[in-house]
């Protein structure tokens, strides 16, 4: 009986993992989801940031950002940090001082 039940578990572990994706957890709000086409051959590490490195050499990382560890003022909005950086929001709608730590 137990090794009946070994083998119909390592069927459905193997059927399973076949098309499983990975998922990178940076936080609670903040996972990314690669296919596993993407982890074949792939190096997964960790320095400052958890990253992949594929097969083909491209390099996913992601890492988590606060006001705290990119040294910015208290009253500026994390959200819209990535818009202010990739110039679709423009820092003339900011005051001048959280202006001038994003600029630095």
């Amino acid at each position: 009986m137990k090794t009946y039940i070994t083998g119909i578990l390592a069927v459905l572990l193997s059927a399973c993992s076949a098309n499983a994706d990975t998922t990178l957890s940076f936080g609670a709000d903040f996972k990314l989801t690669l296919r596993q086409s993407l982890m074949d051959g792939a190096t997964m590490f960790s320095s400052d940031e958890l990253s992949v490195k594929t097969a083909n050499n491209q390099l996913i990382s992601g890492r988590l950002l606060s006001v705290d560890s990119e040294n910015l003022p208290q009253s500026l909005n994390i959200q819209q940090y990535p818009d202010y950086l990739l110039k679709r929001t423009p820092l003339t709608n900011l005051p001048p001082r959280n202006c001038k730590a994003i600029r630095e």
